[in-house]
C-alpha cells in the first residue's frame, strides 16, 4: 500500500486479454525508467465469474515470489500458444513444464490467502467501476484505461502525465 510519500499505480490486467498482453511489454519498457517514488503493482481483473482461474495464477505465482518470473510466460501461454487455461489439469501440467514444483503451486493456488487476495480485487474493482482491461489507477483516484488514453500506445504517456499531477499534490500536503 502507498506509505504517503510514494505514488502508486496499480496496474489491472488478464492474462487472456490481447490488449493486456500488448500492454504489459511497453509497461515493462516504461517501468524501467520510474524513478524511486513510484509503485507499481499488479492486481488481476475479476470482471466476470471465468476470470478467476487466471488471476489465481498470478496470485499463486505472487505467492510463490515467481510473479515477475512467470508473468511473461503466462501471456505468452494464454495469448500466443492458445493455453487452455480453463481446465486446470492443462494449466497445471503447462505450470509443471515451466520447472515449478506443481505440488507448491497447487497449494498456493488454492489456498486461503490466494482466495482473499482475489476477493480484495473483485472489491477494489467494483469500488472504482473498474470495466474492462488494461486499466491503471494512481494514487488511489486516477483511473486510466486505454480507452480513456486513446489507445494503449499513449497509456505510457496519460500515466506520465498523471502521476506529475500527484506528484504536484504530494508536495503540497
Amino acid at each position: 500500500m502507498n506509505d504517503g510519500k510514494s505514488i502508486e499505480v496499480i496496474e489491472w490486467f488478464w492474462y487472456a486479454s490481447l490488449d493486456s498482453y500488448q500492454t504489459s511489454s511497453m509497461l515493462a519498457e516504461w517501468a524501467k525508467q520510474l524513478p524511486d517514488d513510484i509503485v507499481l503493482r499488479r492486481v488481476p481483473a475479476i470482471l466476470k465469474d471465468d476470470w478467476a482461474i487466471l488471476a489465481n495464477v498470478y496470485l499463486a505465482f505472487e505467492q510463490l515470489d515467481l510473479a515477475e518470473e512467470m508473468h511473461a510466460r503466462v501471456y505468452h501461454a494464454v495469448v500466443k500458444q492458445g493455453l487452455n487455461w480453463s481446465d486446470e489439469r492443462y494449466l497445471f501440467d503447462w505450470v509443471d513444464r515451466q520447472g515449478v514444483d506443481v505440488a507448491t503451486f497447487v497449494a498456493a493456488f488454492r489456498s486461503d490467502t490466494v482466495y482473499e487476495q482475489r476477493l480484495r480485487a473483485i472489491r477494489l474493482s467494483e469500488s472504482i467501476g473498474l470495466q474492462n482491461v488494461p486499466a491503471f489507477l494512481v494514487q488511489g483516484r486516477y483511473l486510466i484505461s486505454a480507452e480513456l488514453a486513446d489507445g494503449i500506445e499513449h497509456i505510457p504517456e496519460i500515466l506520465n502525465q498523471i502521476i506529475g499531477e500527484a506528484r504536484g499534490k504530494l508536495k503540497t500536503r
